[in-house]
C-alpha cells in the first residue's frame, strides 16, 4: 500500500501478510503475488453462498480490500479443542 491513513488500525494475527490493517468495517491487505488467487477464491465462496469468509471488495491504493470479520487468528496451528473443531465443522457444514 502505498499510504496508510492515520484511522487505520493494524492487524496483527495472521500467518502469512504483513501490513494488514482495518480501516472502518474492511480490512486492507497489501497487492501481492496470490492477490489474483485471492479474490478468485474468496468471490467462489460467496457466490456458493458461504458465508464464513471475508467478501472480496476489490484494489484500492495498492492494497486489496476485504469486508471486516471480527474474531482472532492463531499465531500458529496447533491441537484445537473439540469445541473449536465443532464450530469449524458446523460453519462448513452450513
Amino acid at each position: 500500500m502505498t499510504d496508510t491513513p492515520a484511522d487505520a488500525v493494524p492487524l496483527t494475527g495472521g500467518r502469512i501478510a504483513t501490513g494488514v490493517v482495518r480501516l472502518g468495517d474492511t480490512v486492507r491487505r497489501p497487492v501481492c503475488a496470490s492477490s489474483d488467487f485471492m479474490a478468485a477464491l474468496l468471490e467462489l465462496l460467496e457466490r456458493r453462498g458461504f458465508t464464513g469468509a471475508p467478501r472480496y471488495l476489490g484494489q484500492d491504493g495498492g492494497a486489496d480490500v476485504l469486508s471486516f470479520i471480527p474474531g482472532t487468528v492463531p499465531v500458529r496451528f496447533g491441537v484445537w479443542s473439540d469445541r473449536q473443531v465443532q464450530a469449524a465443522a458446523s460453519l462448513l457444514r452450513g
